[in-house]
């Protein structure tokens, strides 16, 4: 290698010299010892590449996964050779992890589209290249090889991928629409949950704009334009106007709509009422814009007639 540059560090050096690869994926390579640095296994991300640097970068052949293909109804919203629209129910978890080995929306992708599925994100994680937590429902997109997933990531990167998620709050935002810009890291105490933090986190920002409110309640609309774990719950919760049913950022005894309004309907056990409601994407090989919009889930439509007249 020869550049007389300042030095930068060789996940982004080798990201640069092979843009299919994404970063998160040579961070992995990495860490588990496929990157040479003149003969040396480094296990480093932030080594700085040096100039006469000969940097050998191996990517083995995929695992296979082990994972048990379910046949568990999953509603197809689109489908082609490269991607899969899925329209994902609330309560289902979308990899398997600790305690969630059977019954993911990976176990009903894979008896769906058998083999055909990227393997990047890892043999837990065919196909999947965002997230929805357990209890959000809505609009997500799969990747069926690793051409759409390096390309659908780049939009994730790029924000060419555009996301709106409606959620119920408990409470009314003092201003009727706005950005709220944090950085959101791991809660100092409870390691599972995620906080808005003033030392590390990464950035994190939500626009936001309410759709209709009521005394104590509000239906919110939301645009990502970052993807941080859990980040419209942590961002409405630091507002103080958590979302409606979220048992890990809202106190309990506002769980229920119900009572107060004289509605028949509760949320489904569990369920916070947060929902992928829009998805719109430029598909990888056709290089179109595919728009994508779901409509409310029953217990959260339900609510938004009955309390605040809409639907």
């Amino acid at each position: 290698m020869e550049d007389e540059r300042a030095p930068v560090r060789v996940d982004i050096f080798l990201h640069g010299a092979a843009p299919e690869v994404s970063r998160s994926r040579i961070q992995s390579l990495i860490k588990s010892g496929n990157v040479c640095v003149c003969g040396n296994v480094i296990a480093e991300c932030d080594y700085r590449v040096r100039s006469g640097d000969v940097i050998k970068l191996f990517i083995p052949d995929p695992e296979k996964c082990g994972l048990i293909p379910e046949e568990i109804p999953i509603e197809v919203v689109y489908e082609d050779e490269d991607v899969l629209i899925i329209n994902k129910a609330a309560g289902m978890v979308v990899h398997p992890g600790a305690g969630n080995i059977r019954g993911t929306l990976v176990n009903a992708l894979l008896s769906h589209c058998g083999e055909a599925l990227s393997g990047i994100s890892g043999e837990q994680k065919p196909g999947i290249v965002h997230r929805l937590d357990k209890e959000t429902s809505g609009l997500m997109a799969v990747a069926k090889n690793d051409f759409s997933h390096t390309e659908i990531c780049k939009q994730f990167e790029t924000r060419d991928i555009k996301r709106t998620y409606w959620a119920i709050t408990i409470g009314v935002p003092t201003r009727p629409m706005g950005v709220i810009e944090t950085f959101i890291g791991r809660h100092h105490i409870n390691r599972k949950k995620m906080a808005v933090v003033t030392v590390g986190g990464k950035r994190a920002v939500t626009n936001y704009k309410v759709i209709k409110s009521i005394a104590s309640h509000s239906i919110v609309e939301c645009a990502l334009e970052t993807g941080r774990t859990h980040q419209i719950r942590v961002h409405f919760s630091y507002m103080k106007t958590p979302i409606l049913g979220d048992i890990t950022y809202a106190p309990r005894k506002t769980h229920s709509i119900a009572t107060k309004y004289g509605a028949s309907m509760e949320l489904r056990q569990g369920r916070h009422a947060l929902h992928s409601k829009t998805l719109s994407f430029i598909h990888p090989r056709t290089k179109k814009r595919l728009d994508f919009q779901s409509g409310l889930p029953r217990d959260m439509s339900d609510i938004c007639s009955t309390v605040f007249g809409i639907g």
